[in-house]
């Protein structure tokens, strides 16, 4: 499926899926708050008639709730005060069967971090949904293909966790396919594991094209 085809909501390039990721949570913020104000609407009056009780317990979980989808809206901000947002560069638009690419990851610390754990995997993922009687099942598979993994440790103010890599799409692979029921998508996954801070975990999409690249192998030597 050409760049042109695929349908106008899926993110086509890193830099659109943060896009995508920030309006998400920006959403994700709003309906918190919505949810908090209709929670403490409807319960208030039973907890100032009955008091501080069963009424108080059983609001507590939808509480959770609001609180919840604020704090994960809220987490690249709160992260921002350690931890600059990442940086993100990538060397093609579209990429061909066999090709490679250079997918630039950069933050630079502002404050002391300990980090356990960095990596970008770069994977195919299939998704499938099917229909069995009156139910419908999503089933998804992911296969990695690359990792780039850094050591974890104690960073400090004025370091860089780099990310950057040279992936290659296989030559063999699936070309990035969206359809109703059936999607092939590549992506690289970025995981960074903080300790006592809110992680890194976001997914980017590469576009991978129908046609081989022929100078496969060449660009790699």
């Amino acid at each position: 499926m050409a760049y042109r085809q695929l349908p106008p909501n899926i993110p086509r390039t890193p830099q659109q899926a943060q896009q995508a990721q920030q309006l998400g949570r920006k959403g994700a913020i709003g309906c918190g708050i919505v949810w908090l104000f209709i929670v403490s609407f409807v319960a208030l009056p039973g907890i100032v008639i009955g008091g501080v009780g069963f009424s108080a317990l059983f609001v507590v979980p939808f509480l959770a709730v609001g609180i919840g989808m604020i704090a994960w809206g809220m987490a690249p901000t709160i992260r921002a005060w350690k931890i600059t947002p990442p940086d993100i560069q990538v060397s093609r638009d579209a990429v061909r069967l066999g090709e490679s690419f250079d997918f630039r990851y950069n933050q630079v610390l502002k404050d002391r971090l300990d980090v356990d754990s960095a990596k970008a995997v770069f994977l195919m993922r299939e998704t499938a949904t099917y229909r069995r009687g009156t139910d419908t099942y999503t089933e998804t598979h992911e296969i990695p293909v690359e990792t780039k993994e850094i050591r974890g440790g104690t960073y400090t103010s004025g370091e860089q966790l780099d990310l950057s890599h040279r992936f290659t799409v296989p030559l063999d692979g699936m070309h990035t396919f969206i359809a109703s029921n059936n999607r092939i998508e590549w992506l690289i996954k970025v995981k960074v594991s903080i300790a006592r801070w809110p992680d890194v975990d976001e997914a980017y999409p590469i576009l991978v094209l129908p046609e081989q690249h022929h100078g496969y192998g060449a660009e790699n030597r």
